[in-house]
């Protein structure tokens, strides 16, 4: 079976979460693993290296719960392949044309 061919990213953005403590008792949280996502975008296709942070202390109310970037959903819907301006300008295209459903 062949492999399917993807367009390398030409644009790359790393994400971190911007709190660096615990919500809940203040000591700080660490880097505990990193995301690597792939969207295409008017602008290009574009690689989004996220940062996800944990507290790993056990006696911790949030141990384990992990940060995530804030910015995250800015780009793209979760597991969805185009980035949200590529989606709106679909939206914007079919309601100029008064089309709702594909053809």
């Amino acid at each position: 079976m062949k492999k399917v061919k993807t367009a390398e990213p030409t644009i790359t953005y790393d994400q971190a979460p911007e709190r660096a403590t615990c919500a809940k008792c203040g000591h700080p949280v660490t880097a505990d693993y990193a995301n690597r996502r792939t969207v295409h975008t008017l602008a290009g296709v574009t690689r989004l290296n996220r940062t996800i942070r944990r507290r790993h202390h056990v006696g911790c109310g949030l141990h384990k719960r992990p940060y995530r970037p804030e910015a995250e959903g800015a780009f793209a819907l979760p597991r969805h392949e185009f980035g949200l301006d590529v989606v709106a300008l679909i939206g914007r295209l079919r309601c100029a044309e008064h089309r709702s459903v594909p053809t």
